[in-house]
């Protein structure tokens, strides 16, 4: 992955009239390793500022205005989970295009389990995610080098 990908998404957002603020993107560690060794390299960088912040924070924080979320919570493109092919998608989207509706407050117990010496802690959600905006964002796939 590079950044044109990110550029090509956005471009296509702001194509469709997506407000340009608040834009972000989700990726698969692996595809951000990509990116991120793609903006930091040891000669002459083309993006000192980008890539020193990577290489110091490896955050890789925002690009063209997209703030950059990285996450394993994903398949791979085959829907293997764990991913081995190394293609992953993503996304660049604005928060307008989903949608989340919590039908009660996150309900948190314990219960002590004598047998196991511990205390084990249970959460509860109750709520539903969906697409509201299929315009407001754009599917990003990317071919990790790591396999």
């Amino acid at each position: 992955m590079s950044a044109s990908l990110i550029f090509q998404a956005v471009a296509k957002l702001r194509a469709n009239a997506v407000p340009g603020d608040n834009l972000n993107a989700v990726i698969h560690p692996q595809v951000a390793f990509d990116l991120k060794s793609g903006l930091t390299n040891t000669f002459a960088n083309p993006n000192p500022g980008v890539g020193n912040e990577i290489l110091r924070s490896s955050i890789v924080g925002q690009i063209a205005g997209v703030n950059i979320f990285e996450t394993s919570n994903m398949t791979d493109s085959s829907s293997n989970d764990p991913g081995t092919t190394g293609d992953y998608k993503g996304a660049v989207f604005h928060p307008d295009a989903l949608g989340l509706a919590m039908m009660q407050d996150l309900k948190i117990e314990t219960q002590r389990d004598a047998s196991l010496r511990a205390d084990e802690i249970v959460a509860t959600a109750v709520y539903g995610v969906a697409e509201l905006n299929d315009t407001n964002g754009c599917e990003v796939e990317a071919d990790s080098s790591i396999q």
